[in-house]
C-alpha cells in the first residue's frame, strides 16, 4: 500500500528526453537471469526510444588461463566463437527482433569487456542481473556486477539479488530514492525526479540518520533547498535512525517499491575506492536498483 509517496509531476519535455537513456547496453551470458530481465530491458528501451546493444563476452581461455590470442587459428577456437555468435544472434532474434538493436561479441572476461566497451562507445545505461547464486547470495554479489559498478561511471540497473525474479513490475509504480550525505544527494534526487516523472511513478526519499540525531523532514528539506534542490518535485522524505542499507530496505519493503535509486556515494573505509553502501543495498533490496 502506498502510504508516503506522492506522484511526481509530469514535465514539459517528453519522458525519453528527461531520462536521456538513449544508448542502453545489455550484457548477456545466456543464463536464466539474463532472460528474466528481458522484460525490464525491453520496457526501458521502448519507453526511452533507446538504441540497444547486446554485448557478449567470449571467455575463450576457460579454466586453463592461457592467453586466447595464442589460440587464434586453432579449429576449436574458431568453432567456439562461431557457436557464441550463433547463440547471441538467436538471443537477439528471440527477445529483440527490432532493427534498432545491435549485437556485438568481444573476447575476454565479462567485467573487462563491459568496462572497455563503455570507455569507447556512448552508453547511458547498463542493465544486467546480479547473479545471486546459492547459499552465499545474501552475502556476495556476482563479481562481474561489482566490477562493472566499480569500474564504470554510467548508471547501472541491476535486478533483484535472488535466484529467480518473481512477478517483476514494469513500468514502475513506486520508486524509492536513497539519500545519504545531503551535500552529494542533489544530483541523485533530481535524476530520480526525472525518472519518476517519465514513468509517472510515485516517489519517496529515504534518509538514514544516526540514532542520536533529531532531524525533522522540514529541516532536511530546508537543508536540501539550501544546497540547490529547488523542491519543484514535492515528495515526502522518510527519515529513520539506523544503517542506510537497513533503512532503505525497510522503506522499499514498507512502500512496495518497484525500483530503488541510489548514488555511488563515497567511502571513508580502508578500501576507499569501493563505493559505500551500494553493494549492501543491491544485495538486500526487494526490487531492482538503479545506481547513478
Amino acid at each position: 500500500m502506498i502510504t508516503l509517496a506522492q506522484k511526481a509531476p509530469a514535465e514539459s519535455k517528453s519522458s525519453s528526453d528527461s531520462m536521456q537513456f538513449k544508448n542502453i547496453l545489455f550484457p548477456v551470458d545466456f543464463s536464466p537471469q539474463s532472460e528474466q530481465i528481458v522484460p525490464a530491458v525491453r520496457d526501458m528501451v521502448n519507453r526511452c526510444r533507446s538504441r540497444l546493444t547486446l554485448l557478449h563476452a567470449a571467455e575463450t581461455y576457460g579454466a586453463t588461463g592461457f592467453d586466447p590470442s595464442l589460440a587464434e587459428g586453432l579449429v576449436y577456437f574458431d568453432e567456439l566463437l562461431r557457436r557464441e555468435k550463433d547463440s547471441l544472434a538467436a538471443f537477439q532474434s528471440a527477445h529483440f527482433p527490432s532493427s534498432n538493436v545491435n549485437s556485438t561479441l568481444e573476447k575476454g572476461s565479462p567485467a573487462r569487456v563491459i568496462a572497455d566497451y563503455v570507455k569507447v562507445h556512448p552508453v547511458d545505461l547498463i542493465m544486467m542481473p546480479t547473479h545471486g547464486y546459492g547459499t552465499f547470495r545474501a552475502a556476495l554479489l556476482g563479481s562481474v556486477t561489482e566490477k562493472v559498478i566499480h569500474d564504470t561511471h554510467c548508471p547501472v540497473w541491476t535486478s533483484i539479488h535472488t535466484e529467480k525474479i518473481h512477478n517483476p513490475v514494469y513500468p514502475y509504480r513506486l520508486i524509492v530514492c536513497a539519500i545519504d550525505e545531503l551535500e552529494s544527494s542533489i544530483p541523485v534526487i533530481r535524476k530520480a525526479g526525472e525518472i519518476a516523472a517519465a514513468f509517472e511513478s510515485f516517489l519517496v526519499l529515504a534518509h538514514a540518520v544516526r540514532s542520536s540525531e533529531k532531524r525533522t523532514e522540514s529541516e532536511i528539506r530546508s537543508r536540501l533547498e539550501q544546497l540547490g534542490w529547488s523542491g519543484e518535485v514535492s515528495v515526502p522524505i522518510s527519515i529513520e535512525a539506523g544503517d542506510i542499507v537497513d533503512v532503505v530496505t525497510r522503506t522499499a519493503v514498507r512502500e512496495g517499491a518497484d525500483l530503488v535509486i541510489i548514488g555511488r556515494g563515497r567511502s571513508t573505509e580502508l578500501l576507499g575506492s569501493i563505493r559505500s553502501h551500494v553493494f549492501g543495498i543491491i544485495r538486500e533490496s526487494p526490487c531492482p536498483v538503479l545506481t547513478l
